[in-house]
């Protein structure tokens, strides 16, 4: 009979748990706390949760990088201990945001352009979850209920959150009188109704089947919910364009419809309409050719030479010619009248 020995160690070689090299460079790294929680699940699944040899040797498997060389340097008896080894990491490469500084994020975060109301469900999530790990404790005596309490609390808090940073104005509006007309409606619920007024729901319903459909045939199809839900985002756009379109088209045959009727008003010069009085051609002389019923500036004949505007009693001082000037005087000079009396 085999004698009756330690509890036997299970390996889950289908688990595959991600190294901690220190600091994250990238979102899909884990960060420290993360790390530690998913090592206590991995000492849960391996029922190693009494052998403390085992579970720091796990540990220290699992470390790489920079944390792998710091925990090294620690003594021998606090690289066997598990919350040592854990309390050193922390103290290294755990997050210094302070708990108002998460919440300030979490009152702040909005749906970003392109992001799915499932994602930023997450994203909420995920900074709350960092503010209350913050939060300082407040040490009392139980209070009966308090969790449920603190529970509904969070819960509401993530609806109203939900609700104030969608980025779909329509939706939001239509949310809260859902919201005031059923106070009780949860985070999920708002979710739910969010995602199915964006189309989000249906579009990712849709794919999820046409995958289910075409995968022995096809192989992995291109179309995505995410798509259908670019899709219907595209026409709500495309209407709102059109509107937009039809507002400007409008605001100028307003802007249109004083000018054409400017183009009826009389002319106070000769009272015929059509036109101004400045551009009234009636009685007028043209100084070009010297007839009535037009301006110089429309007028057809040639443009006459310098010398025939002027005047014809002009008399030339020099050959006493009238029609020209001493300038331009082509004649014999004369001996200028003297109005000298003669000696």
């Amino acid at each position: 009979m085999a004698a009756a020995g330690a509890a036997p160690y299970f390996a889950p070689f289908d688990r595959r748990v991600a190294k901690f090299n220190g600091p994250p460079s990238s979102p899909s790294d884990l960060t420290v706390r993360e790390f530690i929680r998913e090592m206590r699940s991995v000492f849960r699944l391996c029922n190693v949760q009494d052998d403390a040899q085992i579970r720091s040797d796990i540990v220290m498997r699992q470390l790489g990088g920079i944390a792998k060389r710091e925990i090294q340097q620690l003594p021998l008896e606090d690289r066997n201990d598990v919350e040592r080894l854990f309390t050193a990491l922390m103290n290294s490469y755990d997050d210094r945001t302070s708990h108002s500084d998460y919440l300030g994020q979490f009152y702040g975060r909005d749906q970003r352009r392109g992001e799915s109301i499932r994602d930023f469900t997450i994203a909420l999530q995920e900074l709350l979850n960092k503010a209350e790990e913050r939060a300082p404790v407040v040490a009392g005596p139980a209070v009966q209920g308090a969790a449920a309490a603190a529970a509904e609390v969070r819960d509401r808090t993530l609806r109203d959150r939900l609700v104030d940073g969608l980025r779909d104005d329509s939706v939001r509006r239509q949310l809260k009188r859902e919201i005031q007309n059923n106070h009780a409606m949860t985070h999920q619920q708002a979710k739910e109704a969010a995602m199915q007024l964006t189309g989000e729901w249906e579009a990712r319903r849709q794919g999820s089947a046409q995958v289910q459909a075409t995968a022995w045939e096809e192989g992995p199809s291109p179309q995505t919910g995410s798509n259908s839900y670019n899709t219907s985002r595209v026409e709500q756009l495309l209407e709102r364009t059109l509107e937009m379109l039809t507002i400007n088209l409008q605001m100028n045959q307003s802007r249109d419809q004083p000018r054409r009727q400017s183009q009826n008003n009389s002319c106070y010069n000769c009272g015929k309409e059509g036109h101004y009085a400045r551009d009234c051609q009636a009685n007028s002389v043209c100084y070009n050719c010297g007839e009535e019923g037009h301006m110089a500036r429309g007028c057809l004949r040639r443009p006459k030479a310098r010398g025939d505007n002027r005047r014809k009693s002009d008399e030339c001082y020099r050959c006493g010619e009238p029609g020209h000037v001493a300038r331009d005087c082509r004649g014999e000079s004369q001996t200028p009248r003297s109005s000298m009396p003669p000696n």
